[in-house]
C-alpha cells in the first residue's frame, strides 16, 4: 500500500509538471504592447516603480529607448508600430501641412482621411498574415482604411480609465482560441499629462506614476492567475520629458515682412511652408534678422537641404517644410499657460531625459538583459520576427538590432 501511495504521489507529480511545461511551451504565446506616454527612461531611477522594475530585472531593459525627432507622441508612436521614421510614414508632428491634402494635421485626423499615414502598420501587416490584433487606443489605429483593421479596437475617448484599458486586453485574452487576438496594444496618457502640467520632480507626478505601477501590477497578476499560457509583454514609451522655463518666446515677430509663408506652431519647432517660387534663403535671412538677441542662443534656424541629419528629414514630401526654425530647452514657442510646466519635442540628443522606456518580458525573450540604447525603429521588426512574418516593403527598423534578445 505504502509504494502505490508513493507511486502515486510521484505520477501526479510529473502530471504537474508537465502541464507547467506545457504553459511555458504553448504554442500559443501573444504579445501585448503596452505604451505609457511621457514616461521618461530617468523616471525608473527617480521614482522606483515596482512593478515595472521586477519587469526590468526579470526580461530584457534597455538604457534607454531612443525616441525620433520631434520628440512628440505621435511621430514616436508611429515610428513604433511601422518601423519607419516620420519621413517615411507620414506623421512628422503633431502638427504639420499637407500641400497635396492643403490640410493641416490635428491629432488622429487619419480616421477621416488615410493618406495622413504613408506606411504599413503593425497590426496592418499582422492582419494581412491572418494574425488577429486588439487595439485599446494607440495613435492613428483608427486611420480610415478598408484592408486590415485591427479585428478588435476602440475609438479613442481621453478619459476612459487606465484600468479599464488595461481589463480590456485580458479580456480579449481570454476569448476562445479561434476568436483571440495574438497582437495586442494598449496605451496610457495620464503620466504625460501629469508631467506636463507639474514638471519632471513633483509630488503629482511621483503620484501618477505610483497610480500606474499599481495598476500595471493588478493587470499582470490577472494575466498570471487567469491565462493558460505565457504572454510576451513589452513596455515602452514614446518620449521623455524635460522641464522647461517660465518664461516662453513669442514668434510672431520673426515673420515680420513676411507675409507669404504658412508657418505651423509645433511648441519646439516653427514648420514653415513656402509659396512656389519663394526664395528660401531670402525668408531665412529675414528671419535671421528678426531674431531678438536674447533669442539668438537659443533659436537656430534650417533649410531643406542642411537639416540635421539625425532628424532624418531626407526626403521631400508633400509635408515636409522648406524651413524649420527650432527653439532649444528649456524654451518653448508659446506660453506658460499652453506649455506647462514640462514639455518635450527637442531633438533628442539635446538631453537623454528625451529618453524612453523599453522593457521585455516573456517566453520569446531572455531573462535577466541589460541593452544598450537603440532607436524606436527596431521594435516593429523584433516584433515580426516573433511570427516569423517577412515584409515585402522596405523600412528603417533593422530585426539585427535586437535578434539578440530574443530565445
Amino acid at each position: 500500500m505504502r509504494k502505490f501511495v508513493v507511486s502515486l504521489l510521484v505520477l501526479l507529480l510529473f502530471v504537474n509538471s508537465l502541464n507547467v511545461f506545457a504553459k511555458k511551451t504553448n504554442s500559443y504565446n501573444p504579445t501585448v504592447v503596452i505604451s505609457i506616454d511621457g514616461f521618461a527612461h530617468h523616471y525608473l531611477e527617480l521614482y522606483k516603480p515596482p512593478n515595472l522594475l521586477k519587469l526590468a530585472r526579470n526580461g530584457v531593459v534597455s538604457d534607454g529607448l531612443i525616441p525620433v525627432f520631434p520628440t512628440k507622441t505621435f511621430p514616436n508612436h508611429l515610428s513604433i508600430v511601422t518601423g519607419n521614421y516620420p519621413v517615411n510614414h507620414g506623421l512628422v508632428h503633431n502638427r504639420f501641412y499637407n500641400r497635396e491634402l492643403n490640410q493641416t494635421y490635428k491629432l488622429g485626423i487619419g480616421k477621416l482621411n488615410s493618406k495622413w499615414v504613408t506606411s504599413p502598420t503593425l497590426w496592418s501587416i499582422a492582419e494581412q498574415n491572418d494574425i488577429k490584433t486588439g487595439i485599446y487606443f494607440w495613435p492613428e489605429s483608427e486611420v480610415a482604411t478598408d484592408k486590415n483593421r485591427p479585428t478588435y479596437s476602440f475609438p479613442y475617448k481621453h478619459n476612459t480609465p487606465n484600468i479599464t484599458r488595461l481589463d480590456q486586453i485580458v479580456d480579449w485574452l481570454k476569448l476562445p482560441v479561434e476568436e483571440r487576438p495574438e497582437i495586442l496594444l494598449g496605451y496610457v496618457s495620464t503620466i504625460d499629462s501629469v508631467g506636463h502640467d507639474f514638471g519632471t520632480r513633483s509630488v503629482e507626478l511621483a503620484e501618477s506614476i505610483k497610480d500606474f505601477d499599481k495598476l500595471l501590477g493588478h493587470f499582470l497578476s490577472r494575466v498570471d492567475k487567469e491565462l493558460s499560457f505565457d504572454v510576451n509583454i513589452i513596455i515602452v514609451s514614446d518620449h521623455g520629458m524635460v522641464d522647461i522655463s517660465q518664461d516662453q518666446f513669442s514668434y510672431f515677430h520673426l515673420f515680420d515682412g513676411i507675409d507669404t509663408v504658412q508657418v505651423i506652431n509645433g511648441q519646439t519647432q516653427l514648420y514653415v511652408y513656402l509659396n512656389s517660387g519663394d526664395d528660401e534663403d531670402e525668408t531665412l535671412l529675414k528671419i535671421h534678422q528678426n531674431i531678438r538677441a536674447k533669442e539668438r542662443k537659443y533659436i537656430k534656424l534650417h533649410k531643406f537641404d542642411s537639416f540635421p541629419k539625425h532628424w532624418h528629414f531626407d526626403r521631400k514630401t508633400p509635408v515636409m517644410p522648406n524651413l524649420v526654425v527650432e527653439v532649444l530647452p528649456p524654451y518653448t514657442f508659446g506660453n506658460q499657460r499652453e506649455t506647462g510646466k514640462a514639455t518635450h519635442g527637442y531633438s533628442p540628443e539635446l538631453s537623454s531625459d528625451l529618453n524612453a522606456i523599453f522593457i521585455a518580458t516573456g517566453p520569446s525573450f531572455k531573462t535577466q538583459q541589460k541593452i544598450r540604447s537603440f532607436e524606436n525603429i527596431h521594435i516593429l521588426p523584433m516584433i515580426l520576427e516573433l511570427y516569423n512574418i517577412e515584409i515585402s516593403h522596405k523600412i528603417n527598423g533593422k530585426k539585427d538590432v535586437l535578434y539578440p534578445i530574443l530565445q
